[in-house]
Order: structure tokens, then C-alpha cells, then sequence
């Protein structure tokens, strides 16, 4: 009887992350099938939506390669940006994305940082700063909910022999994974 208490959140604590998983992975599908249903109303095929948005986004990915449509996504994305609050909120999507993925990784450097007594990773962002021998560095606080942009002397700062990925993971699980 003593047990139960710890057997159900142990339960919670095994299914909690599955099911969140999941009906995220769910609620993405259904959206993209709704895409699908906008091109061919008249025939549902499960999965037809991600087909159809993948092909989509390889379209636009090759098209926005060529000289004539980089001219026209600059003057979509100067609309974008001149918008009060979409301006803002476009402009850190984008460079999120561009730090995770681009063509310039900004978090494509793992370092550890030590500060106060304390040790914690942390990615280079930038070399350059407006303060003589100091770097940049951002901390991903755990589960994701935020980070911190730190500006540390470069005496403090030493190069991770880890792959981005992995600091990420541990990172964000705060040291669990």
C-alpha cells in the first residue's frame, strides 16, 4: 500500500512524456492533413497532407534559390519587418532558425563557461564584442523555456569537445539526458 504513491508517479512520470509527445506529433499531422484537404477536397488520404507540404516546401526552397526570387523574398521580409509586432516576432524566428540550421550555425560551438564558482555549458555565438576580450555566449535554460545571452571574459571560456546536439540534449533536460 506504501508503494502505490510511488508506482503512480513513477507511471506519470513514464507516460507524461510519451503522451505530450505524442499529441504534439498528432496535432502537427492533423493540421498538415487539413493542408492536404485544401488541395484535393474531394479525397482523404491520411498522410496526404505532409506529402503535400513537404513538396510544397522543396518547391519554395528550390524556386528561392534563383537570383530574381531572392529579390522578391527581400522585399516580402523588409514588409515583414517594417509590421510593429510581427516585425519583432519574424525577425527572432528567423534568426533562430538560421542559428540552428542556416548557413552560419551560431550554436555550432560547444564551450563550457565558469563564472562566480559555477561551471555551466554554453554555445559561442559570437567572438566579437563590443567589450575588449569578451565573448558571447548563450545558455539554454532547461526544458526550453528560455536562455540567457551572457558576455563572459575570454579567459573563462574553454572549447567542449561535444557535438552540438548532445550539449543541446543535456542542456534543456537539465543534465538528465
Amino acid at each position: 500500500m506504501k508503494n502505490l504513491g510511488k508506482f503512480f508517479l513513477r507511471g506519470i512520470l513514464i507516460l507524461l512524456p510519451v503522451a505530450v509527445t505524442l499529441y504534439i506529433v498528432f496535432g502537427v499531422l492533423r493540421i498538415l492533413d487539413r493542408v492536404g484537404n485544401f488541395f484535393i477536397p474531394f479525397f482523404d488520404l491520411p498522410g496526404l497532407g505532409l506529402l503535400i507540404s513537404v513538396l510544397i516546401i522543396l518547391l519554395i526552397g528550390y524556386v528561392g534559390s534563383f537570383y530574381i526570387s531572392e529579390k522578391l523574398i527581400d522585399k516580402i521580409e523588409k514588409l515583414f519587418y517594417k509590421a510593429p509586432i510581427v516585425g519583432k516576432l519574424y525577425s527572432a524566428i528567423k534568426d533562430t532558425l538560421n542559428s540552428l540550421i542556416g548557413e552560419k550555425r551560431s550554436f555550432s560551438k560547444v564551450v563550457m563557461i565558469e563564472l562566480e564558482g559555477f561551471k555551466s555549458l554554453a554555445f559561442l555565438t559570437k567572438e566579437e564584442c563590443f567589450l575588449e576580450n569578451h565573448l558571447v555566449v548563450y545558455v539554454p535554460l532547461a526544458f526550453q523555456v528560455a536562455g540567457l545571452t551572457l558576455i563572459v571574459p575570454k579567459d573563462r571560456v574553454k572549447e567542449v569537445d561535444m557535438d552540438p546536439e548532445t550539449a543541446l540534449r543535456f542542456m534543456i533536460s537539465a543534465g538528465i539526458a
